[in-house]
């Protein structure tokens, strides 16, 4: 298996592996027999060995003590390696398993019996390929890439020709899917090193810079890839790499070629040339879009564009355009929010790009770069300062009256509007402008074009909501499906780890973290208030905590955080804790539910052994499927005062605790952490209502898309009593 041979080697103390004195024949974690080792380097030793158990050679790769003792670096490792288990393609490592005892952890993969494309290149005549050689491997690295990035959506991180391996049947195998950049990691975070993840020869602009991963990092490094074999270097490869990559463009293929003094190789043709190029241009938008296209550009299927750059190209971070997040009296957790978000912010969209920042193309050095990115801070740091200095003055205008069931910020970017004063349907202090809007909605509500907070709406995507007594916002009758959120992962390319259930469309969306969901909500409204369906005011958000236990008819609770009434209210979801869930309750873990046997619902049957499609269990009074089981539910509310966790809600199609039937038990993760069973329901906050508002237009929604019991069954569920 390849090492990271541009790692520092292990000399520091630290970074040793505790392996002891092992030999051929040594029989670890219980399974595996070592034979012989094939390597070390930065970051590991990786050995052949027999798993005992299965009688398959395997590579097992030992990891220094600094991620093996390290609880989080761990769990980091686990978590890249639980996707690296849904990559099922024949041009991937597969990878095994995880092994740690005592004595130390390690990753069992599949072994490869071959070179990697790095070794392979040396002793090639000149130190490199020509372009007919590598066409075959190209071809199989590019339909791997491809499968990785649009079926599996995982990101490599590390693609280089060291990473690239032949089996003894010529096939390529790409290795270390996430693996290499996770101890990478790890190895300079315990280090207080500033290596950050990736190695830099091959790193896109946006990787040096520490933006998300996206699939566009993957198409720069195999541009990298490329050029290294058929030139015998990578792009860049000496002095300030990390520089040159943000700031340069590499010579053409040929000129390196003639630096290097490369004699008997071929010519490489001016559709390779064009295709590596747009390959590593500075900006994502400039790149080919999929794996798939650069071997179409390459093979000759499709001329491959022309990226015009001057031979300086600085580039400089995307600095996303950020509103002040509008929050009710008494909240002040706006700024600590936005940050939040921002941190969390979907590692595939680098797409949105208006409010980049590039200076003119020039020679600049790192000291200038550095005061430009100072500048740039301090006024993002003002205007935010300003904005919420404003913020504070409309709040201050706010009758308590339009305070939601509880104080928590809105998490859609908007600026917030003051009440409505009695003399006027527009409230005090709105510019022109938003008041030429607001009225032009007020007209819209008034005519049923617009959702109202007392009446059915149906949004562009099929999507339900429905009105519950006491909250200011419309409640989605069923949890984001699937299909609605692929959408969003597609469009805006942002990461999304399969799960390893079966699901169809119309099951709700799992593996989706707080700041996912929440990131769908702001797309959401922002695509319908540009088609029209929704008001300058009127925007998708994750329930409060609040919110939700009224929609689920809890309403007597006592505590001002989550965790302060979790569990507090013994009423359940309608029947009692102890005893069997009426027929058609929800998709819980019955009987036929085989994930967690110790927790099963004994004498309860749901026919579904992980999530259900929205929609397929009994209702509430309100019309809210799924309030008991299928996926738990985010909400707004961090857990408790640490602000640390943010708070899940409701029970799932498993069953992790004997108290999570409670309508009023409570959940926890961080906001960038997602479970199989975890998902999210929306509420449309439809925003300032005007005066004397007519009865809603009958029907405001075709009558075939309300909810209905014949929806789902015969009976609703009625929402759980606090006893």
């Amino acid at each position: 298996m390849p090492l990271d041979e541009d790692a520092k080697t292990l000399t520091d103390s630290q970074f040793e592996i505790s392996l002891g004195k092992v030999s051929p024949g040594t029989l670890v974690f219980g399974r595996y027999k070592l034979q012989k080792e094939l390597g070390r380097g930065g970051m590991g030793v990786v050995w052949l060995a027999l798993d005992t158990r299965v009688e398959v050679a395997v590579a097992l790769k030992f990891l220094p003590d600094v991620v093996a003792r390290d609880a989080e670096s761990v769990e980091e490792l686990k978590r890249e390696l639980r996707r690296g288990l849904s990559l099922t393609h024949p041009s991937i490592v597969r990878v095994y398993s995880f092994e740690q005892d005592p004595t130390g952890a390690a990753i069992a993969m599949e072994y490869v019996d071959g070179p990697t494309l790095s070794s392979l290149k040396l002793k090639r005549p000149g130190g490199c390929f020509d372009c007919d050689e590598i066409l075959p491997y190209v071809e199989q690295l590019c339909t791997a890439l491809d499968y990785a990035h649009h079926e599996a959506r995982i990101v490599h991180r590390d693609l280089k020709p060291r990473n690239l391996m032949l089996n003894s049947k010529d096939r390529l195998k790409i290795a270390d899917f996430g693996v290499a950049t996770s101890i990478a990691e790890t190895l300079s975070r315990t280090a207080l090193r500033n290596d950050g993840s990736g190695t830099p020869p091959y790193m896109s602009p946006q990787q040096a810079f520490g933006e998300n991963p996206s699939p566009s990092d993957d198409i720069y490094s195999l541009g990298a890839t490329i050029y290294e074999l058929l030139t015998g270097r990578p792009p860049f490869y000496q002095g300030n790499i990390l520089a040159q990559v943000q700031q340069r463009v590499p010579p053409t293929m040929a000129d390196r070629r003639e630096v290097l003094k490369v004699t008997g190789r071929k010519s490489i043709p001016d559709h390779w040339e064009r295709t590596v190029a747009a390959c590593l241009a500075k900006h994502v938008e400039d790149r080919p879009q999929r794996a798939a296209e650069v071997f179409e550009y390459l093979s000759g299927k499709r001329p491959p564009p022309i990226v015009e750059q001057t031979r300086e190209a600085p580039i400089v971070p995307i600095v996303r355009r950020e509103f002040p997040t509008a929050a009710r009296p008494g909240h002040g957790e706006v700024a600590e929010d936005e940050e939040t978000v921002g941190a969390a912010s979907a590692p595939y969209s680098h797409s949105e790009r208006s409010g980049q920042f590039v200076p003119p193309s020039g020679r600049g050095s790192s000291g200038a770069w550095f005061v430009i990115l100072v500048v740039i801070g301090a006024a993002i740091g003002l205007w935010k300062w300003q904005q919420q200095k404003d913020d504070r003055e409309s709040r201050s205008m706010v009758s308590s009256k339009d305070v939601s069931v509880t104080d928590q910020p809105t998490p859609v970017p908007t600026t917030p509007i003051p009440r409505k004063s009695e003399e006027t349907d527009l409230p005090p202090k709105v510019d022109d402008t938003a008041r030429e809007a607001l009225q032009l909605d007020f007209e819209r509500i008034v005519r049923g074009e617009l959702p109202r907070r007392d009446a059915h709406w149906v949004n562009s995507l099929r999507q339900r909501f429905v009105p519950v007594p006491g909250l200011s916002g419309l409640v989605a009758i069923h949890e984001t499906r699937h299909a609605d959120y692929q959408e969003f992962a597609v469009e805006t390319r942002r990461a999304w780890v399969p799960t390893k259930l079966s699901q169809g469309d119309d099951h709700p969306a799992a593996n989706v973290s707080w700041a996912d969901a929440r990131a769908y909500c702001a797309w959401l409204t922002e695509m319908e208030r540009k088609s029209g369906h929704l008001g300058s005011q009127q925007h998708y958000r994750l329930p409060t905590d609040q919110e939700w236990s009224a929609a689920a008819g809890l309403t007597a609770e006592e505590g001002s955080t989550p965790a302060e009434r979790n569990g507090k209210a013994p009423g359940s979801y309608g029947w009692p804790v102890d005893g069997v869930p009426p027929d058609r309750a929800g998709n819980l873990a019955g009987e036929t539910d085989s994930e967690s046997p110790d927790n099963l619902i004994l004498g309860y049957r749901d026919g579904f052994t992980h999530t259900a499609p929205v929609g397929k269990f009994e209702h509430n009074t309100y019309g809210l499927f799924d309030m008991a089981g299928n996926v738990a539910e985010w909400v707004e509310d961090w857990f408790d005062a640490s602000k640390v966790d943010r708070t899940i809600r409701g029970s799932a199609w498993i069953r992790l605790s004997e108290q999570d039937l409670l309508t009023s038990f409570r959940w926890k993760l961080k906001p960038t952490e997602f479970e199989e069973y975890v998902g999210f329901r929306m509420v449309l906050d439809c925003g300032t209502m005007p005066q004397n508002l007519p009865p809603p237009v009958a029907p405001a929604v075709p009558s075939e898309v309300l909810p209905s019991p014949e929806a789902a069954g015969s009976n609703p569920v009625p929402p759980s009593k606090a006893q």
